[in-house]
């Protein structure tokens, strides 16, 4: 049964808000991070290889075609998430402490898998991936990245419907890489299904903001950061309007690139 609209909105707006969560204390880690982003700049060019970016995104594809006939690539991907914790949050605790934080999310997600271990995990993982991505790349290279990435979107939900498919078995494989708000009878602590869901976000929806709002802190100022995340904002919050008409699934990252690439170009 589909969730009435003033639950799925409640729903989404819980999404939404734990989107603008990972994207503020972006901004915040990313602002501590300049003296190791002024480091890293000094590094011979070749180890700031913008292949390397598009390498990943071509990786993350594979897996996630790979992952529908594995059971087990939910473990693989919950141990990448770890090691991506494990790394961002190195940047800012001794690696022991690193260690403890990540390998603690990653055993209560997994052991205790629930909408609130999920997205705790997740959200943990977005922010410090984001963190460690955002200082390695330059904003203009991440403007083309999240335009193409918008052209897939579009694609991949309306053309091919390659993006909800693998949503669905997402969710029904415990691969954690969607945001999700349980049903009003459902409480936080369940076991998430597509049944007692209530609204899903990708993680590439929240990522892909986080990235770009990390580089553009690290490389001009705090306002002009600022002015992006509320860019990032208001994408959202259009997302979520157009997500109560649209109930089979929206590719939530045009609307998102448009309104942050909007705001940077305006204001830089």
């Amino acid at each position: 049964m589909k969730p009435a609209p003033l639950e799925r909105l409640n729903s989404l707006l819980i999404l939404a808000l734990s989107s603008l969560s990972v994207w503020v204390l972006a901004i915040v880690l990313s602002f501590f991070l300049r003296p190791v982003h002024q480091l890293l700049l000094q590094l011979p060019a070749k180890d700031l290889d913008p292949l390397n970016l598009f390498l990943s995104f071509l990786v993350a594809l594979i897996v996630l075609v790979l992952f529908r006939e594995k059971q087990f690539f939910g473990w693989l991907i919950a141990l990448s998430l770890a090691l991506i914790i494990w790394s961002g949050a190195g940047l800012f605790l001794p690696l022991e402490l690193a260690f403890v934080l990540a390998a603690g999310l990653f055993l209560l997600e997994r052991y205790r898998h629930s909408f609130l271990t999920n997205n705790l995990f997740l959200l943990v993982a977005l922010l410090m991936g984001s963190l460690t991505v955002g200082l390695r790349f330059p904003v203009n290279l991440l403007i083309y990245v999240l335009i193409f990435l918008s052209v897939y979107d579009v694609i991949g939900v309306f053309l091919t419907h390659f993006i909800p498919r693998i949503a669905r078995q997402a969710v029904e494989t415990n691969l954690p890489l969607l945001l999700l708000a349980p049903t009003k009878k459902t409480g936080w602590l369940s076991h998430p299904h597509l049944k007692n869901s209530a609204a899903i976000l990708g993680a590439g929806d929240i990522f892909m903001p986080a990235i770009f709002i990390s580089a553009v802190t690290l490389n001009h100022n705090l306002l002009i950061a600022v002015n992006v995340f509320l860019g990032a904002t208001l994408g959202i919050l259009l997302n979520t309007l157009l997500a109560l008409r649209i109930r089979t699934g929206i590719p939530a990252m045009p609307l998102l690139a448009l309104c942050m690439i909007a705001v940077f170009l305006f204001t830089r």
